[in-house]
């Protein structure tokens, strides 16, 4: 009749096997063996957290050097571009003058070759005039002796 089912839809052996078993209370070996489990559980994740705290401590470090090291750039390449601003000024400046001197150098062959020219003019005068003077001195003279 055990084996019929009873009005709950379970056999009594159905009921056998659900009944939950009583454990007997750990030993005292038990008990150590658990406790040395925890403490070693413990150990590790206390020496976890402080290789994490390290990394984390040497992660700041270096995130502060690298700032430093950015600050630096930065400032480096403020100076760079101040240098560069001021060469590039000198440079227009330089080439100002350049482009002016030219100019002055072109006045100054202009005003030479018409000093030339006028030389030249004054020195052709000259030879007439020096021609002209001899030959009227030249004319005194023989009117001067034909007497």
């Amino acid at each position: 009749p055990s084996d019929f089912p009873s009005p709950t839809g379970t056999t009594a052996a159905d009921t056998a096997r659900k009944a939950p078993k009583r454990t007997a209370a750990p030993t005292a070996s038990a008990r150590r063996v658990k406790d040395d489990l925890a403490d070693r559980r413990r150990r590790k994740r206390q020496e976890e957290l402080a290789r994490a705290r390290k990394a984390a401590k040497e992660a700041e470090r270096g995130l502060r050097d690298r700032r430093a090291e950015q600050a630096d750039a930065d400032d480096a390449l403020r100076q760079a571009r101040d240098r560069h601003d001021q060469a590039r000024q000198e440079a227009s400046a330089a080439e100002r003058q350049l482009r002016q001197a030219r100019e002055e150098l072109e006045r100054a062959d202009r005003g030479q070759r018409e000093a030339e020219d006028r030389l030249q003019t004054a020195a052709d005068a000259v030879a007439r005039a020096e021609r002209a003077a001899a030959e009227a001195a030249d004319e005194v003279e023989r009117l001067a002796t034909s007497d």
